[in-house]
């Protein structure tokens, strides 16, 4: 991918983007888009960003969404760990602790299923991933768990990764998608997830 430079603003990095990729920007009044397909992969990423009039002040979030189809529920909850949420762990936070040192100590992971969530984090590999990162905030979308203006039907499912304010850095989009990617194809081999693309928007 072409080095670029994101003095234009993080419009221009995601216009860029999905030029690159193949995929496609979309600039609205209130929510800009962009759709760009994983190369060589069924799947498709979907980033969107709220650009709220001036005066309001609800915080624009960064989301970025990787819909599939899963084959049993699942559901994921990580964020990087605080001073506040260790000490809420002495008294019964639930976390879910996956037996790598540096990554249990980085991050507050929650879902349905401990033993299904330890099986993910077993791959040191997708853990190396996830603390490269500076920042983490992932989850697990499906219809009776919606978040971030997100609506899967019942039978899809979707990683979303979200950040406060706009993501104008190459390499860290780079990084976000090739975790994304890392995860899915962790979900495929644990058959949580399908192989395939779905049909969402």
């Amino acid at each position: 991918m072409k080095l670029r430079s994101s003095v234009f603003g993080w419009k221009s990095v995601w216009m860029d983007l999905a030029e690159e990729m193949q995929g496609e920007f979309t600039d609205g009044t209130y929510l800009t888009e962009a759709r760009l397909p994983l190369q060589t992969k069924p799947w498709k990423v979907h980033m969107k960003m709220h650009s709220h009039p001036i005066g309001k002040s609800i915080a624009e979030t960064t989301v970025i969404a990787l819909p599939y189809k899963p084959l049993h529920e699942f559901k994921l909850a990580l964020h990087n760990s605080s001073t506040i949420e260790e000490v809420g762990k002495i008294f019964g936070v639930q976390d879910v602790v996956v037996g790598e040192a540096a990554f249990d100590k980085a991050f507050i992971v929650q879902g349905s299923n401990p033993a299904l969530l330890r099986e993910v984090f077993a791959d040191a590999a997708l853990c190396e991933l996830f603390l490269n990162q500076k920042a983490v905030n992932l989850t697990t979308i499906d219809h009776q768990h919606k978040n971030y203006g997100i609506n899967p039907p019942s039978g899809v499912n979707a990683l979303a990764f979200a950040e406060k304010g706009s993501i104008n850095s190459f390499d860290r989009l780079n990084g976000i998608f090739e975790l994304l990617t890392a995860t899915i194809e962790r979900l495929v081999h644990l058959d949580i997830a399908a192989r395939q693309a779905v049909d969402f928007e």
